[in-house]
C-alpha cells in the first residue's frame, strides 16, 4: 500500500495573535518555535530556518530568560 506525502502535507503552520503581535507557530521534534509575521511578508524565512536548524542541530535549549542565545 502506498500513501503518498507531499510537501505541503509537512507544513502547517498556525498563526497565532500575541501580545507584540500576529505570529506562526512552527512545531518541530525539538519543540516550538514562534516567528512572528513580518519575518514571513519581509522574506526573511529562509534565514531565520537555517538559524533555527544551526540551533536544533547544536543542541541548543530554550531559555526562561529575556536574554536568547540563539
Amino acid at each position: 500500500m502506498e500513501i503518498p506525502i507531499y510537501l505541503a502535507d509537512s507544513v502547517l503552520a498556525e498563526r497565532r495573535e500575541t501580545l507584540v503581535g500576529a505570529a506562526y507557530v512552527l512545531r518541530t521534534a525539538v519543540g516550538e518555535f514562534t516567528v512572528p509575521t513580518n519575518i514571513i511578508e519581509k522574506g526573511l524565512l529562509a534565514n531565520v530556518l537555517s538559524i533555527l536548524e544551526e540551533c536544533v542541530r547544536g543542541t541548543y535549549k530554550s531559555q526562561t530568560s529575556s536574554k536568547l542565545d540563539c
